[in-house]
């Protein structure tokens, strides 16, 4: 399987709440009443921070805002009733009153130094973003906000100005975390050669594996009971992964040229697949559905035994091995900032924190 490791940029704060809570002073208290977001018209308070408010109006333009921009950088458009744009927002909604509140508070502590965004990483940011709307064929930030709209384009400015501001509030709190020192790139370049010798070996234990596995099948050994002990699946798709037809088989696929001359029994060689590396046993052919001249294509059932593969990490330069320690260092420093922001707010919520419907298993 390929794996691609992922950090998150600003982690999760827990807020311990409780319904009719009388704090006053830093941290969090709640009203009495409890309503969903969805249940809010646009002036609604779904939370008040520091004194400022974050309406069910501010939740709806957020979602817009990222409905559309996720639309043009899969090729979906900008309708925001898409099926496609519309799962994807469904699954972002509880995590965008936390982004408001994240945002509202970087903004209020730039404000007390008076640390504005810069207009020219502003402008940098935005034609960023362009190029990641490159499947809808778009040229510019301008052609983009064209296709959003005046309202919903002024918004991404805004969301964009603030992560601006944001990272210069980072480098104005902590210089020292905006420095790498060439002693810093040096042990950087040999984690990565590690990382890189590390995925090279892990693949050949995992091949030798593989190897083995399917030389005690072709010297007659049970299938399933093989890949129970082998297969990162267990016995489970050795027993029942893929039923195909060679025509559903890309042609460049390394099982096609297989099917062809396979019959029940025959074992293929070891391929790598999109989720690993494997051999596949057809465990039965049969005829599927005629067509309309009264010929039927051949079904293989397939059974696989399947083991992870690492992608060896590319090579990388001192000027990229920089560029990613000042990431890290970036994500600690918001991390630590983000708690402590958290921490000292007071957080109001007049319609309580009850704010998405719960799924209920029916019986």
């Amino acid at each position: 399987m390929r794996y691609v490791n992922k950090i998150v940029v600003f982690g999760a704060v827990a807020l311990a709440l409780a319904v009719g809570c009388e704090k006053r002073g830093p941290g969090v208290y709640v009203g009495d009443r409890s309503r969903k977001i969805m249940e809010m018209s646009g002036r609604d308070v779904i939370v008040r921070v520091n004194g400022v408010d974050i309406t069910r109006r501010d939740f709806d333009r957020m979602q817009a805002a990222y409905g559309m921009m996720y639309g043009l950088a899969n090729g979906h458009g900008v309708d925001l009733s898409n099926p496609r744009i519309q799962r994807f927002l469904n699954g972002r909604a509880p995590a965008t009153p936390q982004e408001l509140m994240r945002r509202e508070l970087m903004r209020q502590e730039a404000a007390k130094v008076k640390l504005a965004a810069n207009p020219q990483e502003v402008t940098a940011a935005k034609e960023g973003l362009a190029k990641s709307f490159r499947k809808s064929k778009v040229k510019n930030f301008d052609e983009a906000a064209s296709r959003m709209g005046a309202e919903v384009a002024q918004y991404v400015e805004g969301l964009i100005a603030s992560d601006v501001q944001s990272k210069d509030l980072r480098r104005h709190l902590s210089p020292e975390s905006f420095e790498v020192s060439e002693k810093e790139i040096d042990e950087g370049l040999a984690r990565v050669k590690r990382v890189q010798d590390g995925c090279v070996a892990s693949n050949k234990i995992y091949r030798a594996k593989l190897t083995a596995a399917r030389a005690e099948v072709l010297a007659g050994g049970d299938f399933a009971e093989v890949a129970g002990r082998s297969s990162r699946e267990g016995r489970r798709e050795a027993e029942e992964w893929e039923s195909v037809q060679i025509d559903e088989v890309a042609e460049d696929s390394p099982l096609r040229g297989f099917l062809a001359k396979a019959k029940a029994g025959d074992v293929s060689d070891i391929v790598e697949w999109e989720d690993g590396l494997m051999f596949v046993k057809v465990l039965k052919v049969s005829d599927g559905e005629k067509n309309g001249e009264g010929n039927a294509a051949k079904v293989y059932d397939l059974g696989r035994v399947v083991v992870n593969i690492w992608d060896r990490p590319a090579d990388m330069t001192r000027d990229q091995v920089r560029g990613e320690l000042l990431k890290w260092k970036e994500q600690k420093v918001q991390e630590g900032l983000g708690e402590r922001l958290f921490k000292e707010a007071v957080l109001e919520f007049p319609n309580g924190t009850n704010w998405f419907a719960v799924a209920t298993s029916k019986r």
